[in-house]
């Protein structure tokens, strides 16, 4: 009653010690839900057999004999698991980014472009893909560095020097220009149908800026 109180979920309800059946059964619900994959043991001995059952298919047992405290020990561990899945996602995608060619910084023209620019917003990294205001290809960044230290990320407001490669000054881009991050068109659609939260709101302006860039040649992109 507890447990459904705080809206989590029952396969079966049993007394006595955890066994290897009761581990096998949260397996199965495993390959369903993961979150839900569990064994909850309030007050009762586990079994060895269990315990290595558990091992094998990694299963997480949660014990204590205080009801309640077992109830926040299972309720904790899904909350961390759910934002390191949820910051796994996030990772996996190509994030918006908006920067500026700074002027009187272009130190290398071609075979690769390297110049300085500032983030306005989002972030860059290393293989990210930049395109213009008008959707052609600049190039691909291949290295970045501030203050002489190679990094592999950079974030809004910093000023740093990156190396493009394919990239070709005043036939890609000029001085003042304004460049985006190429996010896939997958991309776009996740981050505002499922990660919209965890953009600010800038970010979001940025994705709606390479929206109206890539429309220009494709007008049903990340519809």
């Amino acid at each position: 009653g507890e447990l459904e109180n705080h809206g989590v979920g029952i396969r079966i309800a049993d007394v006595g010690g955890v066994s290897r059946r009761d581990v096998i059964e949260a397996a199965s619900i495993k390959r369903v839900s993961r979150f839900q994959g569990v064994v909850l043991a309030f007050n009762v001995p586990i079994l060895q057999d269990a315990e290595t059952e558990a091992r094998t298919h990694e299963i997480p047992i949660f014990r204590n004999n205080v009801i309640y405290r077992l109830i926040e020990d299972y309720t904790d561990w899904v909350d961390t698991e759910r934002d390191i899945e949820l910051k796994m996602q996030i990772e996996s995608l190509i994030f918006p980014g908006k920067i500026k060619v700074l002027p009187g910084l272009i130190f290398r023209q071609s075979k690769p472009a390297v110049f300085g620019v500032e983030i306005v917003s989002g972030k860059i990294q290393s293989k990210y893909i930049l395109i213009s205001t008008n959707g052609k290809r600049v190039g691909e960044i291949s290295q970045m560095q501030d203050k002489g230290e190679t990094i592999s990320e950079a974030e809004k407001s910093m000023k740093i020097a990156i190396s493009v490669r394919d990239g070709v000054a005043a036939r890609d881009f000029n001085e003042n220009d304004t460049l985006y991050v190429d996010v896939p068109e997958g991309h776009v659609k996740a981050f505002l149908s499922k990660y919209i939260s965890e953009l600010l709101p800038e970010d979001v302006q940025t994705l709606k800026e390479l929206i109206e860039i890539k429309r220009q040649q494709n007008p049903l992109w990340a519809l």
